[in-house]
């Protein structure tokens, strides 16, 4: 609630509405999201006698804002980062590069002969695949590092906070092992 009381001191001495989303626990205990909107009551000498507003559940409405941001930057198959996400973390490691002693990279993956899993097993088996390769990859990530599926069979990985060049070499020929053997398809 100090985000509604914020809200209500920024608009005193003004004639303007303040809005602001929080969340909220209903009676029943269940969380939901709501819009509070808030303005100031003044009144006719121009003293401040209170405010008024109004409190509006916004809960669909965020939820179709989470479905949305999954569908702008998360790959439906993989369910790992997107191009789109993917070059807004490159952006932030970049403008970051300067002001860090630590070391970060890039790593790129392409499956070699993925078109051929494709064209003789079929395109689900080709899917349970990049599956496959995405959880495996990402197993062997911490929380520091960016995985994400840039299409087709192209994955990137982005390297924060590596100690030195070895860290980074020791990782990708991790990441190499863990995608050369054979892995077991399901489909085709």
């Amino acid at each position: 609630y100090e985000r509604v009381l914020r809200g209500h001191r920024e608009i005193i001495g003004t004639r303007a509405s303040h809005t602001v989303d929080i969340k909220f626990r209903r009676g029943d205990g269940v969380v939901i999201d709501c819009a509070v909107t808030s303005k100031v009551v003044y009144a006719e000498d121009g003293r401040i006698v209170g405010f008024s507003g109004t409190i509006q559940d916004i809960t669909e409405r965020k939820l179709a804002e989470k479905q949305l941001e999954a569908l702008a930057y998360y790959d439906p198959l993989t369910g790992l980062a997107n191009r789109a996400l993917f070059t807004r973390q490159l952006e932030d490691v970049l403008s970051d590069a300067g002001r860090s002693a630590h070391t970060s990279a890039l790593l790129l993956l392409d499956l070699d002969r993925f078109k051929e899993v494709n064209d003789s097993r079929g395109h689900s088996s080709g899917d349970e695949l990049l599956v496959k390769v995405g959880n495996a990859v990402s197993r062997l990530l911490d929380s520091q590092h960016f995985l994400a599926r840039l299409g087709g069979d192209e994955f990137a990985v982005i390297v924060r906070g590596a100690t030195d060049c070895a860290a980074i070499e020791d990782l990708a020929r991790r990441i190499i092992a863990a995608i050369s053997g054979a892995m077991h398809l399901e489909h085709g």
